[in-house]
């Protein structure tokens, strides 16, 4: 009785290996026509996937709109620190005026807050003035016509200067 509860045992894991054998490697013959598994080194360099895309999906990725806040972080201890702002608002139109506003608290004073900005098409720089507090703690701004779309790219860098040093801190949008 034991022989043959084993034969039928060695049948079963036969017939699961053949199957096995069959599924990875006599179907790759059918679509290559190489042999049992064997792809070319060529094929297999033509029909990966690119990690980058080559165009820009058809899509944009939707956007809050109005006035939005937000709360930054550095871990950097020397120079200005940026804490807290907004931007005003969030999706402007083509031709629209767009604010941003940083607060920054440093132990000497701010000498220079630039905010950079990159669209889908261009990068400009846009000088920020302090607009409340004083030059150790105040809330700098920004004022901008937008001149590009942002359908695609939407990323800021802000980025403020003292005698003690540069912080700054970059913002993807979209």
């Amino acid at each position: 009785m034991k022989k043959s509860y084993l034969l039928v045992g060695a049948v079963i894991l036969i017939a699961a290996l053949a199957a096995v054998y069959w599924f990875v490697f006599a179907k790759g013959t059918a679509t290559t026509g190489e042999g049992p598994g064997i792809r070319p080194l060529s094929l297999l360099k033509t029909q990966s996937p690119s990690l980058v895309p080559t165009e820009p999906p058809k899509t944009p990725k939707p956007i809050p709109s109005g006035k939005k806040e937000f709360i930054v972080g550095s871990s950097k201890k020397t120079g200005p620190q940026m804490s807290s702002g907004y931007f005003d608002p969030f999706d402007p139109k083509q031709g629209q005026k767009q604010i941003a506003s940083i607060n920054i608290k440093s132990d000497q004073p701010v000498t220079k807050v630039v905010l950079t900005i990159k669209t889908d098409n261009k990068t400009r720089d846009v000088a920020m003035e302090r607009k409340e507090g004083t030059d150790t703690n105040g809330r700098w701004e920004g004022t901008w016509t937008v001149d590009d779309t942002y359908l695609f790219t939407y990323f800021l860098t802000l980025k403020a200067t003292s005698s003690v040093g540069t912080n700054s801190f970059d913002l993807a949008l979209r």
